[in-house]
């Protein structure tokens, strides 16, 4: 059991709280995919072994992204310890900038699958957050579908649309910046985090994916350069949250995916490519950081 809330800090800024206590949330976005089977995992041991390295780099939470996981996956976070951002998954059908959907049949099969998804996972603690909408993808209908959510689920928190244009609706707003998280234009009215940031890319011998041009957001040639540049990253993000501006953070990404080469990991989770000790030592100290903009008592 536990519950996830919002409370103002002794700045008046929302945070994220666990069981009524700060807690800044930081993890890797994790889209869940595998060499060898594609969107399925080899083994029940290869989904605990991604839970566990996470743990042990020192992040406390994993933006699932538009993948929905087979139960074991979830499982094992409850398990284990590791909160969860969930995805929905979305097609193109819908416009950001207008809000308004292309065809009934496709917000049919939308919201039909959302609600499966909510209810079918609704007895899963570590899930914290519901994401209907990424970066605009057939986004449509925003307030209405985050007070659908909500209403299927009120025990949880909502980012409406994580990244891209922002309708002021939910819980969370959630802010992308590539490769540097940028401060936010706070509304009052929702904790804020950076939905995504990061994306630097390391090529690993022998580990790319044949036949397929890679690519990253900011590419590295060596470990140490890749280190260098998560410990800058990660510098940037640290007074966003010491200050309480910015109450979460997900960095891109846990593992190569195909010609994505922006992973901590390489593709067949052979090579990690920080190491893990001083990963954690640094996400750690964020959190840490963070614990400075302390909530008010609440109830």
């Amino acid at each position: 059991m536990r519950k996830i809330s919002l409370a103002k800090d002794t700045n008046g800024l929302l945070r994220l709280c666990l069981n009524n206590a700060p807690l800044f949330e930081l993890g890797p976005l994790d889209q869940g995919f595998w060499p060898d089977g594609g969107y399925t995992a080899p083994s029940d041991e290869a989904l605990r072994y991604d839970i566990e390295m996470m743990k042990q780099c020192g992040f406390n939470m994993c933006r699932k992204h538009v993948k929905i996981e087979p139960e074991r996956w979830y499982c094992w976070c409850d398990k284990l310890g590791l909160l969860v951002w969930q995805d929905m998954p979305r097609g193109a059908a819908g416009n950001a900038k207008t809000d308004k959907r292309r065809s009934d049949p496709d917000a049919k099969q939308f919201e039909t699958e959302l609600q499966a998804l909510i209810e079918g996972r609704f007895n899963h603690p570590s899930i914290v957050v519901w994401i209907p909408f990424n970066e605009g993808w057939g986004q449509y209908d925003t307030e209405r579908i985050t007070g659908w959510v909500k209403q299927l689920d009120p025990t949880r928190l909502v980012i409406s649309a994580s990244g891209w244009l922002d309708h002021g609706t939910g819980d969370i707003q959630a802010i992308h910046g590539y490769p540097f998280p940028r401060p936010p234009k706070l509304d009052g009215k929702r904790a804020c985090v950076v939905g995504e940031f990061g994306g630097f890319g390391l090529a690993m011998p022998d580990k790319t994916w044949p036949g397929t041009k890679t690519w990253s957001y900011s590419g590295q040639s060596t470990p140490a350069e890749l280190a260098e540049a998560y410990a800058k990253v990660l510098g940037l993000l640290e007074p966003l949250a010491k200050s309480g501006q910015v109450s979460g953070a997900v960095y891109t990404q846990l593992t190569d995916v195909e010609g994505e080469i922006n992973g901590l990991m390489t593709y067949d989770r052979a090579v990690f490519k920080l190491d893990p000790a001083a990963l954690a030592a640094a996400n750690r100290k964020v959190c840490t950081a963070s614990a400075s903009a302390v909530p008010k008592p609440g109830p």
